[in-house]
């Protein structure tokens, strides 16, 4: 009797986790960011100069997507230098990166995993850049 617990235990855990997982499908990924996440558009500013991929690479290549910078016509909007407000920076700020984004998609998000990082305790400006790492499905 225990082993039939157990396994009928097992079998419902499986189906719980099966459920989110294709919840959670996307067919494209988009990067806002600084230099933690630049893979061209303000050249690579990470210590090996791309020997290792930042994390975004690895993002797309676990889920067999395509990531190049923006100016080669990518989805990868991050710039080294980047900050989060155009007071800070108004050549490269992230308001400016999705309002690029958005500009090519008409406005409009399809189904794909969006990802807002930048860098901790940089300063530009006098100021700090606010930090926010994370990632959201958006529709």
């Amino acid at each position: 009797m225990t082993q039939k617990r157990t396994l009928l235990k097992y079998g419902i855990l499986s189906l719980a986790l099966a459920v989110p997982l294709s919840a959670c499908a996307f067919d494209s990924l988009t990067v806002i960011g600084d230099s933690l996440s630049d893979t061209g558009n303000n050249g690579r500013w990470t210590w090996d100069s791309g020997q290792n991929k930042l994390y975004d690479e690895q993002l797309a290549e676990r889920y067999g997507l395509e990531l190049s910078p923006s100016s080669n016509g990518g989805s990868n909007y991050a710039a080294g230098g980047a900050t989060a407000t155009p007071e800070l920076n108004p050549q490269d700020n992230t308001a400016d990166q999705v309002r690029q984004w958005l500009a090519k998609t008409g406005g409009k998000s399809r189904p794909q995993r969006f990802v807002y990082s930048l860098g901790r305790r940089k300063r530009s400006g006098g100021g700090h850049r606010a930090t926010c790492h994370g990632t959201a499905n958006s529709r």
